[in-house]
């Protein structure tokens, strides 16, 4: 390189480290200053993160083909597992686990989120099938209640897993996936096993629900990604909730749980109104068809579902009429 071209790199790069220190300088200026949350800050950098790291077609086709490839192994190994020893039969399974997980982690060390993740909820989905299959195959299940104590002790396994997935590749959506129905499922089959009846399960998982919502109420002002994860989950809690109770109740009558199901329901979409969290407004919306279904159910073909129908027509129309207030008014903070 000549001296003239040397000079002119050396200008731009001192340039260029001027402007980002004046651009850290202002952030940190409007952080203390309180124009700024740390909240829009972690959505700003998420959106050009996104937009940097958007999947192409060839991509697309190397995971699908990586993912049809894998589970072509699967089904392979499937055709052979009758024959195989007892003791193959139990860990074998979780080959493919270990190696789903083991591809997610070595495409995170190469920085390629979107498809590390897509080999982690592989992974998932496969540790799932292993830890069923492996206690099937186990002979270890003579009863209910150990059935329920090895699905517990395979939940806590996947909860592990999910801990390890966010310290080793910093993903917060595998976490998000695996621990907390893991965490569900393996406080819920305990519960069965130390005696609570089948029953009162349902108001076990309302309060593993309501713990969630606790979680996302401590972080709404504080971490945006947080409140979302929490608030999702502590609504599908709800829903788990309320169908262990149908399964295991009368709900030809009215009950408290249909109350609660249109309170939660009623509560989700104004939050998602006011956060702008489009997922929980649809998963909302999906509990709102299952509260009419279900309240539709109690009236059978009496003169008052008509009516009960209208009114639960005006009772969603009244809360998309302050859903879409509560949007409004964030979209205008957001421009502000």
């Amino acid at each position: 390189m000549d001296p003239v071209s040397s000079r002119r790199t050396k200008r731009a790069t001192g340039a260029d480290s001027a402007a980002r220190q004046r651009v850290i300088r202002e952030i940190d200026q409007a952080l203390k200053s309180g124009r700024v949350s740390v909240s829009d800050l972690d959505r700003l950098l998420r959106t050009r993160r996104g937009r940097h790291d958007r999947p192409s077609a060839a991509s697309l086709l190397y995971a699908l083909g990586a993912v049809v490839a894998f589970c072509g192994l699967a089904m392979a190994y499937a055709t052979v597992f009758s024959d195989l020893p007892r003791v193959m039969q139990i860990t074998t399974p979780f080959v493919f686990p270990v190696v789903a997980l083991a591809v997610s982690i070595l495409l995170a060390r190469r920085h390629l989120g979107w498809q590390s993740e897509v080999a982690g909820l592989v992974g998932c989905i496969a540790l799932a099938g292993a830890s069923a299959v492996s206690i099937a195959s186990s002979g270890w299940v003579d009863t209910a209640r150990q059935g329920a104590g090895l699905t517990a002790a395979a939940a806590a396994l996947s909860a592990a897993v999910g801990v390890g997935l966010y310290f080793g590749i910093r993903s917060m959506r595998l976490a998000w996936l695996y621990v907390p129905p893991a965490v569900g499922v393996c406080v819920g089959c305990l519960a069965y096993v130390v005696g609570v009846p089948v029953s009162a399960i349902g108001w076990v998982v309302l309060g593993e629900a309501a713990m969630a919502a606790g979680v996302a109420w401590h972080f709404v002002a504080r971490d945006r990604r947080v409140c979302e994860y929490a608030g999702i989950w502590a609504l599908l809690g709800a829903y788990a909730a309320v169908f262990l109770a149908a399964t295991t109740g009368n709900f030809d009558h009215l009950t408290i749980w249909h109350v609660i199901l249109a309170v939660v329901v009623a509560g989700a979409f104004v939050v998602a109104g006011a956060r702008d969290i489009d997922a929980m407004m649809w998963i909302a919306a999906l509990g709102g068809a299952w509260w009419v279904i279900m309240i539709a159910i109690i009236v059978g073909s009496a003169t008052s579902a008509a009516l009960a129908v209208v009114l639960a027509g005006v009772a969603l129309a009244v809360l998309g009429l302050v859903v879409t207030r509560l949007r409004r008014a964030q979209h205008v903070d957001h421009a502000l």
